[in-house]
């Protein structure tokens, strides 16, 4: 989880994160009932975050006709913003209670969470490259996180 957590690309995340989402439930399949458990990590203060897009606070942010891009890339860019805290926001929960003896199905439904996240941000990454953009094309504010 910390490594997702230190990861900056945002397709590399997603990919890590389904990654491990895969193995967790290999290892949940594997360990008899009731055995296993998760590693225990500190989270980052913040997640890491790629070069783009420029974080700024909200009110900086265009609007869907000062952006200067299709709608259609407005409203994905602004998906995948989403899609990435989500993501960030799921892991930042696994890490930070990880060691706390909690049963592994709060761990497991939040990984859940988090590759669910992660499907729908390469989703996002995929259909902005296809209409010619890409995730940090515009600026972004990051008051999911500060939340």
């Amino acid at each position: 989880g910390k490594q997702v957590l230190e990861t900056a690309d945002p397709l590399e995340k997603a990919l890590l994160t389904h990654a491990a989402h895969r193995a967790f439930r290999g290892l949940l399949m594997a360990a008899p009932e009731g055995q296993g458990g998760v590693g225990q990590a500190e989270a980052p203060d913040e997640p890491a975050r790629p070069e783009k897009p420029e974080l700024v606070a909200p009110k900086l942010c265009p609007s869907p006709k000062a952006s200067g891009v299709p709608l259609n890339v407005y409203m994905l860019h602004n998906l995948a913003h989403i899609e990435l805290n989500a993501v960030d926001l799921a892991w930042d929960t696994i890490v930070s209670y990880s060691g706390h003896g909690l049963p592994l199905a709060f761990y497991s439904d939040f990984l859940r969470v988090a590759d669910d996240e992660s499907r729908h941000l390469r989703w996002c990454l995929q259909r902005l490259e296809e209409l010619g953009s890409f995730y940090g094309c515009l600026p972004s504010h990051n008051l999911l996180w500060e939340a």
